[in-house]
């Protein structure tokens, strides 16, 4: 990503401590790019647009042409019409589906339906759909998440500003105590937990590409 114009920084605001004078990066997590999520968005898309890439918004994919040979492209919805794309390889980059209630009630079990999306509402696993309708091997752990302590009272999804955009994590609607806890609760669990009368479930990372699972706050 460097040499497409891509700027990174020492992570020093999101998992940096000082310990005895010089400090220690939490798991392994040592730089970020420029600007954090956004920034990164803008250098790539940047650089997309510099290589001559179109980028379509309001289109959504639908399913994968493929065969007996392989996928060929992609059917999708763009302006109200159905349109053929056709392609040498297709890439699936459109995250989880921590956003699907149903597909969360699905994997994770009862009451995963009441959980509150801390990012994007646009991750609802179409892309993971559209690989298993042409018989694509599911992997990963599909029972677990990443989850955490949140305001019950918070929005439904992550921040309008931030999260549906760049799936950065925010704290929408919480108190300065809950944002701690949120930030600190990541105590592996013995089983996952539902929504209580104070605080719920943040669901913000894909089963499917996250075998971990930590606590809900009571």
């Amino acid at each position: 990503m460097r040499s497409k114009g891509v700027r990174f920084t020492a992570a020093w605001g999101r998992q940096a401590f000082k310990v005895e004078g010089r400090f220690k990066f939490w798991g392994g997590l040592t730089v970020e790019a420029v600007g954090g999520g956004p920034g990164l968005v803008d250098s790539l898309t940047q650089a997309a647009r510099k290589n001559g890439i179109d980028i379509w918004y309001e289109s959504r994919a639908v399913s994968l042409i493929a065969d007996d040979d392989g996928v060929h492209g992609v059917i999708l919805k763009k302006a109200g019409k159905t349109i053929e794309v056709k392609s040498r390889s297709v890439i699936l980059a459109a995250g989880g589906f921590q956003a699907n209630t149903e597909w969360r009630t699905r994997y994770l079990g009862p009451g995963w339906e009441l959980a509150k999306v801390r990012g994007t509402r646009f991750n609802t696993g179409d892309a993971i759909r559209m690989a298993l309708d042409i018989g694509a091997q599911p992997a990963g752990n599909w029972s677990g998440c990443h989850a955490v302590a949140w305001e019950r009272n918070a929005p439904e999804f992550g921040d309008l500003a931030v999260g549906d955009q760049f799936q950065k994590h925010s704290y929408p609607g919480a108190s300065t105590s809950t944002r701690r806890a949120s930030a600190s609760s990541t105590r592996a669990p013995t089983s996952a937990t539902t929504p209580t009368r104070s605080t719920g479930a943040s669901f913000c990372s894909s089963p499917a590409s996250s075998p971990g699972r930590s606590s809900t706050a009571r």
